[in-house]
């Protein structure tokens, strides 16, 4: 992925997402229709809070492709989209 893409996919796409989406309301209402369970929920909450914490500060491409933080974000992201991925 090209270094624009990966920013406009994180701080315009995703950062609009992650507020609404991974609301602690939206989830339980998605769990409670039955599209997604308690470990989505768990995988959510921690990528919403480790969203929090990196978009604190401003980073660079590089950064966001070696600090570990940025893949431990990714990491669970890929974690989730796995599981809902078996789920269908």
């Amino acid at each position: 992925m090209k270094n624009d893409e990966l920013e406009y996919n994180l701080f315009e796409e995703f950062d609009i997402g992650v507020t609404s989406y991974f609301h602690e309301d939206s989830l339980q209402n998605l769990l409670a229709a039955g599209k997604i369970n308690s470990e989505a929920i768990c995988l959510s909450e921690e990528i919403r809070r480790i969203w929090f914490r990196l978009n604190a500060e401003t980073w660079t491409t590089d950064q966001i492709r070696t600090v570990p933080s940025w893949k431990q974000f990714f990491a669970a992201g890929d974690k989730l989209n796995s599981l809902l991925q078996t789920k269908n």
